[in-house]
């Protein structure tokens, strides 16, 4: 008997053009569904635009740094004001930013370092959302 299970959708947010089309390209490969956002502002609104619509995000994947516009750590804490059980991961190419080593003192639950490699987001995907569609 087949099963109607809805996708989850992951919030990703990033200002990079080509790094947005990989990682839309990465996640429907995994079979989720992708909202892809430039800047925190758009990330805030699409979050409480799913919360008012009862379907919200399973996930977020925010980008530390952006320009024109909020970046990640900004954002997550908007985010956790709106709800304190988010699962947000923090995504950078800077390695040795405090914020990526110490991710969990910003409110995030784990760091995905760039350029995105489909084995690293795949595994954060399975420990944070059991087994892959």
């Amino acid at each position: 008997m087949a099963q109607n299970k809805q996708k989850q959708t992951i919030l990703f947010m990033d200002d990079e053009e080509l790094v947005q089309i990989i990682a839309k390209r990465v996640i429907t490969g995994l079979g989720f569904d992708v909202e892809i956002v430039k800047n925190g502002e758009e990330a805030i609104a699409k979050y409480q635009e799913a919360l008012a619509n009862n379907a919200p995000y399973a996930l977020a994947i925010l980008d530390l740094y952006v320009n024109n516009g909020m970046g990640g750590v900004e954002t997550i804490k908007k985010l956790l004001s709106l709800n304190p059980q988010i699962t947000a991961i923090v995504s950078s190419g800077d390695d040795y930013s405090p914020i990526m080593r110490n991710f969990s003192q910003y409110g995030f639950k784990g760091a995905l370092p760039k350029p995105l490699v489909l084995e690293e987001l795949s595994s954060l995907l399975k420990k944070f959302l059991g087994p892959l569609p």
